[in-house]
């Protein structure tokens, strides 16, 4: 009995070397390759969580990858080669809506890229433009009522230009048309001034009383006092994650 369980043993560990070797492997299997070569990323992946991809392709890059608030459990397969980081994560993340921002040297060169995954796609497979694309008016939409507030409390929570820029983190999009004007924002100070107007991570904001916003530095300006002089309304364009459009008027009493 001890010999037939040995020789049974062998041939079970010869099918298996032979399977192997002729390039058999076995389904449940995962494997990950992320390489950056001469500028350009090499992946490989077989049945790889996708926040695993990601962070693999961060440590090659010069990539931050925000974590979302959202799981990026679900294993993908995909192979490429000689791609860029843009190219790289429209094939990554089809199925998903996202946006990647770039910050700029001082002399005007990108340096890094910032990536925020915010939600799953409804059902659809595109690998398009992941820019956001321009609001669309929903019929029958009403704007919401204004907020009301003294120009006294006003000035006290918006002339601090510097102040107010600190509570919004906020970049253009990096794969935006050029006829767009506006920031996405990724990050609200909980509890400030801006995050009582009601804005939130994913809002588009295009302009403030009509002056295209391109930098969250450039909306705390057109937010100062200063800027707005004797106007009793201040109107912030902004879209919503969804693409619906969701203006903030700001009435200021005397």
């Amino acid at each position: 009995m001890r010999t037939i369980s040995v020789s049974l043993f062998c041939q079970i560990a010869a099918a298996t070397a032979i399977l192997f070797f002729a390039g058999f492997s076995p389904a449940c299997a995962s494997s990950l390759q992320v390489e950056l070569v001469a500028g350009n990323l090499q992946i490989k992946a077989v049945d790889v969580p996708l926040a695993e991809v990601l962070r693999s392709v961060d440590s090659k890059t010069p990539l931050l990858l925000k974590t979302p608030s959202i799981a990026l459990s679900e294993a993908i397969s995909t192979e490429m080669a000689g791609v860029s980081l843009q190219a790289a994560l429209q094939q990554i993340l089809a199925g998903w809506n996202y946006v990647l921002f770039h910050k700029k040297t001082g002399l005007g060169e990108t340096g890094e890229y910032l990536l925020w995954v915010y939600e799953k796609k409804n059902g659809q497979h595109n690998t398009g433009s992941v820019a956001p694309k321009p609001a669309i008016q929903v019929p029958g939409y009403t704007p919401p009522p204004p907020i009301n507030m003294s120009r006294a409390a006003y000035k006290k929570l918006f002339s601090d230009a510097r102040e107010v820029e600190g509570q919004i983190t906020a970049e253009p999009p990096l794969d935006a048309p050029s006829e767009f004007s506006g920031i996405m924002v990724f990050d609200v100070k909980p509890n400030s001034a801006v995050a009582d107007l009601g804005i939130a991570d994913g809002d588009l904001i295009t302009d403030v009383n009509g002056t295209p916003i391109r930098s969250s530095a450039n909306f705390a300006k057109m937010l100062h006092p200063q800027a707005l002089g004797e106007r009793p309304l201040v109107m912030i364009q902004r879209t919503r994650a969804d693409q619906t459009t969701a203006p903030i008027y700001i009435y200021l009493q005397e």
